[in-house]
Order: structure tokens, then C-alpha cells, then sequence
């Protein structure tokens, strides 16, 4: 998590499932689609644990 909330993964590109299986949160963006500004405020799916 960063400083003010969540920060993105380094890797975001269809090779990123061991970042997926450390994340608790998944910030849905469109293909090439352009960064965010920091600080932007964005839509997250929260990841539930399904034990």
C-alpha cells in the first residue's frame, strides 16, 4: 500500500499473476489505457479470501 492508499503493481501486463496472488486489491483499467496521476482517485475491486 503506499503512503496515501494503494500503489500499483510493478508488473501490470499479462505475466503479472504472482503480483495477483499478493494483492488485496485489483484497480480495473482498459488496454493502454495511460497512468493515473498520483494522488487520482480510482474505482478497486477488494479481493475476499475464500477459505
Amino acid at each position: 500500500m503506499g503512503r496515501n492508499g494503494a500503489s500499483p503493481a510493478r508488473q501490470s501486463g499479462s505475466g503479472a499473476q504472482a503480483a495477483l496472488t499478493c494483492a488485496d486489491w485489483l484497480i480495473p483499467r482498459p488496454p493502454n489505457a495511460p497512468a493515473e496521476a498520483e494522488g487520482a482517485f480510482v474505482n478497486a475491486l477488494a479481493f475476499e479470501l475464500w477459505c
